[in-house]
């Protein structure tokens, strides 16, 4: 089985933020689906990027986190999301994906 990744992305309109919080990329989007592909690329890239660094420094980028406050926010959401699975909250969402690494 794969490792999951955790997304966070939040916005309204035409201005979404998406993070993967455990590699610690975001990504600006015109659209939530927006935000999301850019953060897909995004994070494709980043891991491409530290395959080609040596061995040693890898592991330094691949643990690389994001800021504490992100993690509570997608744990809210996705509490919520289990609480009341019709509700997508304030224009956010908390996402578990298959990790490209």
């Amino acid at each position: 089985m794969k490792n999951l990744i955790r997304i966070h992305a939040e916005g309204q309109d035409k201005l979404w933020k998406a993070v993967c919080l455990d590699f610690d990329v975001a990504v600006r989007g015109d659209s939530f689906q927006d935000g999301l592909e850019s953060l897909d690329i995004a994070m494709s890239e980043y891991v491409q990027y530290i395959r080609r660094l040596p061995e040693g420094e890898q592991s330094a980028l691949l643990g690389r986190k994001s800021p504490f406050g992100l993690f509570i926010k997608f744990a809210r959401l996705v509490f919520q999301a289990i609480l009341k699975p019709n509700s997508n909250g304030d224009g956010c969402a908390g996402i578990m994906l298959p990790s490209p690494a």
